[in-house]
């Protein structure tokens, strides 16, 4: 069998993966030897509404670009992250949002290896019961580095940001000024957000491929929680929990990771996934959730996407 050398190859063929899941197999095709890929991180789910504030944003995916050098026939494996859950809100006589889920990552490996990671965009910190403190979103993805969560509104005690996740350490959780600090990220892994002591009420559920989870609240006495980090090759930190005045803090974005011969990185804007002008990006691939108003629930972040070209 001769190997078609790289500089041979047309390019003209694509595989896309848009739908959230965890090791699909991509058998490399006769001859090809090299692969082009672009992968974009999901987005991060928006932190629920308290009574007199609404929750805040999630942060769009990251992006990465890649050329792998592979064998004709071996398998590799994709991973697509899959959006953060919105935190909900919870209606009583004291009305409190939950933070956002972090995004999960979007990768290629061999077995067990990362070959590229695009780094999953952070929760969205949740609205408050009484004031109007200011929006707390979550930090996009990665990029080298991912982007961090923003501190909550008020002036008592709110919600740290979850810091970003970096190339070689997870993001710090968020500190809090009146409990739980949100969880630190890891290797692969965004961390949790700030939960209340006594937290039955939900926070956004954890995107596929290492999202964070957002933190969950009381029914009674409850204050606003923290936004999940979102996944990468280091998943971003928790946002702390805020107070009753005070929102929750949003969760740091996750990295990104390239190992091949060309490569490009790039963290998400805002709500924006990472390139989204790139010609094999499509929809609102990646894209953070939207801030929902005061007594709403928050939404799930999008999904990332995949794209192999060889």
């Amino acid at each position: 069998m001769r190997f078609i050398a790289a500089a041979e190859q047309n390019f003209a063929n694509q595989q896309v993966y848009s739908a959230a899941q965890t090791g699909a197999a991509f058998v490399v095709p006769t001859d090809v030897t090299l692969l082009k890929v672009k992968l974009w991180g999901a987005g991060g789910g928006a932190g629920g509404g308290g009574q007199d504030a609404g929750g805040s944003t999630g942060g769009g995916g990251g992006f990465a670009y890649d050329e792998l050098a592979v064998t004709p026939g071996e398998t590799l494996l994709i991973d697509v992250g899959g959006g953060g859950g919105g935190g909900t809100r919870f209606i009583t006589s004291t009305n409190y949002g939950a933070g956002g889920g972090g995004g999960g990552f979007s990768a290629i490996r061999r077995s067990s290896t990362y070959l590229a990671q695009a780094g999953g965009g952070g929760g969205g910190g949740a609205g408050v019961h009484s004031g109007s403190a200011a929006a707390s979103p979550g930090g996009a993805g990665g990029g080298t580095n991912g982007v961090a969560g923003t501190i909550g509104g008020g002036n008592s005690a709110p919600g740290g940001g979850g810091g970003a996740g970096t190339a070689s350490a997870g993001g710090a959780g968020g500190t809090s000024g009146g409990g739980n600090p949100g969880v630190a990220g890891s290797a692969n892994q965004g961390g949790r957000g700030g939960q209340d002591a006594t937290h039955p009420v939900p926070g956004g559920t954890a995107g596929l491929n290492g999202g964070g989870a957002g933190g969950d609240t009381g029914i009674t006495g409850g204050t606003a929680t923290g936004g999940g980090g979102g996944g990468g090759r280091f998943g971003g930190g928790g946002g702390g929990k805020g107070s009753s005045i005070d929102s929750g803090g949003g969760g740091g974005g996750g990295s990104g990771l390239t190992t091949g011969s060309n490569s490009v990185l790039t963290s998400g804007s805002g709500v924006n996934a990472g390139n989204n002008g790139d010609a094999d990006y499509t929809g609102a691939a990646g894209q953070g959730a939207a801030a929902p108003v005061a007594n709403t629930n928050g939404t799930a972040g999008n999904p990332g996407r995949v794209v192999i070209i060889w």
